[in-house]
């Protein structure tokens, strides 16, 4: 008798704290969680991996390797990278944990963002400094972004801020990604998975300690 895999559902959307929400289709997001079965091996009941949790398998192995911890913070996304990232191998190793901040009350209170715009350069750098700070993270990647249907900070739909803390410095940038609220989510995600493998490439490791 073989064990089910695990599941996790994710439904995605965004909301403007300052506005009425848009009435969005909700974007469910299945990601696999394969369980052992009995003595071993594993059940074909699993399905085949997408894109995303491949990329999520090979940041826990750059991760595990050089022995470093990761932290995320959303807002946009709506915590979409943490559960590729906690779904991915041995997750509680290397995985410190996110903070979701969709409203700007929580980037200011919670993640020392600046007063002002929050899709902005000073928001994505803030929220990645904070969230590496306050999780005890080597690498963090983080977040901002106006989702859309409508403009936000004056900014178009689809603008996207991203904080990478690395090496002890943080780094940002901005991408406009076209499409549907889901597609913006979609590629912040991707994109954000490819800031974090990218960093973990040059990440110098933890040296383990001396064996007694």
């Amino acid at each position: 008798m073989r064990r089910p895999a695990a599941w996790i559902f994710c439904v995605l959307g965004h909301r403007h704290p300052n506005r009425k929400p848009a009435k969005l289709k909700p974007v469910p997001l299945l990601l696999r969680v394969p369980t052992a079965p009995p003595g071993g091996g594993t059940s074909d009941n699993v399905r085949s991996m997408t894109p995303q949790d491949r990329v999520a398998e090979r940041i826990s192995t750059a991760a595990r390797s050089a022995r470093v911890f990761l932290a995320t913070a959303e807002s946009l996304t709506g915590g979409q990278i943490s559960c590729l990232l906690g779904a991915a191998p041995a997750s509680s190793d290397w995985y410190r944990g996110s903070v979701v901040a969709y409203s700007s009350e929580v980037k200011h209170r919670v993640l020392k963002v600046p007063e002002g715009p929050v899709v902005s350069e000073a928001s994505a750098r803030a929220m990645a400094g904070a969230v590496a700070e306050l999780l005890g993270a080597d690498v963090a990647v983080a977040v901002t972004g106006a989702g859309g249907p409508d403009p936000q900070d004056g900014q178009p739909p689809g603008t996207v801020w991203f904080g990478l803390f690395a090496h002890g410095r943080i780094d940002t940038e901005m991408r406009h990604f076209d499409g549907e609220p889901q597609d913006v989510v979609t590629a912040t995600t991707e994109h954000a998975l490819g800031l974090l493998e990218q960093a973990l490439a040059s990440v110098p490791g933890r040296v383990p300690p001396p064996v007694a």
